[in-house]
């Protein structure tokens, strides 16, 4: 009688699960993806998170750069999501194939004011270096989304403060107004966080 149940160990390790049971065969893509969704789970086990990273940065350019944009944006937008799509973006600014999705997708995914400077520690991760141009041009429009109240409640004591995130990416007001509150917020006099009218209406 033929013996059916062995492992064939011709088949390549990542052919394989753990257990060394046959695996799903995923594309580049589709792994990014997986990777992606699972990042839900980094709070619970933070000794995973390096890893995610890891796979992150081996995938992101084995994907098309509309993709991994449009992956990053559901993940903010949809997922909600806060640090796996700013890694996604600043990924995508190491390939030269990516990088000219590289502004739009960062204006995107940055919704709240603190996520300007965490995008910049984890640019700089791996060693203090310039900003590319795409990086500059996305934290630039990015920067104009917010009022004072909110640029009030996210200046915090930090290795990277909102306001070197504004000298760093030479944003341009709006207004006179938003020139105002830039310059308070570069010369450390920015108001205490008070809501708006807007935002009072909002909470009720």
């Amino acid at each position: 009688m033929a013996r059916l149940n062995r492992l064939n160990f011709n088949t390549p390790p990542e052919s394989r699960t753990h257990e060394g049971g046959l695996a799903e065969i995923l594309s580049a893509e589709e792994a990014l993806r997986r990777t992606v969704l699972a990042s839900h789970q980094w709070n619970q086990f933070d000794k995973d998170g390096a890893t995610a990273e890891n796979r992150v940065a081996a995938l992101v350019p084995q994907v098309e750069a509309t993709a991994v944009a449009t992956l990053a944006i559901e993940a903010r937008e949809r997922l909600h999501l806060r640090h796996m799509p700013l890694l996604l973006v600043r990924e995508m600014a190491r390939h030269a194939s990516h990088r000219p999705l590289v502004a739009v997708t960062l204006l995107r995914v940055i919704q709240r004011a603190d996520e300007l400077a965490e995008f910049v520690v984890i640019y700089w991760k791996d060693g203090k270096q310039p900003l590319s141009a795409q990086v500059k041009k996305g934290l630039a429009a990015a920067f104009v989304k917010f009022d004072g109240y909110q640029l009030a409640e996210c200046d915090r004591a930090a290795p990277v403060r909102l306001r070197d995130v504004l000298f760093l990416c030479h944003a341009r007001p709006l207004d006179v107004t938003q020139e105002v509150l830039w310059k308070q917020l570069a010369e450390g006099t920015l108001p205490a966080p008070s809501p708006s009218a807007a935002d009072k209406e909002q909470d009720g």
